[in-house]
């Protein structure tokens, strides 16, 4: 199955009902099974098929320990527009989440502030980060 971001990113945005999601969410991890050979080889070591996974709940999270050790992505060929990583205050190595598409990553944050908070612009949000 070749992998169809768009058709994802015209869908995700538009759910309105909690059986949307379900159906959704299902998708998404079929695609998943089927496009990202890391999770892939994960479900196998775990006995399962997405054929086996027939509700969200029972969808199995990948270890964080995975996303510390290897690249987590549906897209192996192609280079993360950005990267972002944990802080390593422990000294021990840090987790790696790869964006593809910072739009579609910055339109889900602000959907989702804007689902628990309301309108994003009646906020000013101040943070303190280390220097780079």
């Amino acid at each position: 199955m070749p992998v169809n971001t768009q058709y994802f990113k015209d869908k995700i945005f538009s759910v309105t009902s909690p059986a949307q999601f379900n159906k959704l969410a299902m998708e998404l991890f079929k695609h998943q099974c089927a496009n990202n050979a890391l999770y892939s080889r994960y479900l196998n070591l775990l006995g399962l098929t997405a054929d086996m996974v027939k509700t969200v709940d029972k969808i199995p999270f990948l270890p964080i320990e995975f996303f510390k050790t290897h690249k987590v992505t549906c897209l192996e060929e192609a280079e993360p527009a950005v990267t972002f990583t944990s802080s390593s205050t422990t000294g021990l190595q840090t987790s790696a989440h790869h964006v593809y598409d910072v739009d579609l990553y910055e339109q889900s944050f602000i959907k989702a502030f804007e689902l628990a908070y309301g309108p994003i612009d009646k906020y000013c949000i101040l943070g303190l980060s280390p220097p780079t």
